[in-house]
This record gives C-alpha cells, structure tokens and sequence, in this order.
C-alpha cells in the first residue's frame, strides 16, 4: 500500500471511531 492508500484508511477509521464515540455519549444521555 502506498502511503497515501495508508492515510486514507487510517483517516475513515478515525471518522467511524468518532461517530461511534459521539453515538454512545447520545445513548448514555438521552
């Protein structure tokens, strides 16, 4: 993988791993 293939990848599991954080906080507090 080049390195921005690597970057790319690594930024939408960013993404997905903050809109999973801010999903749980929601459900936490309704």
């Amino acid at each position: 993988m080049t390195l921005l293939t690597t970057t790319f990848y690594l930024f939408i599991y960013i993404c997905i791993f903050n809109y999973s954080i801010i999903l749980l906080s929601f459900s936490l507090y309704p």
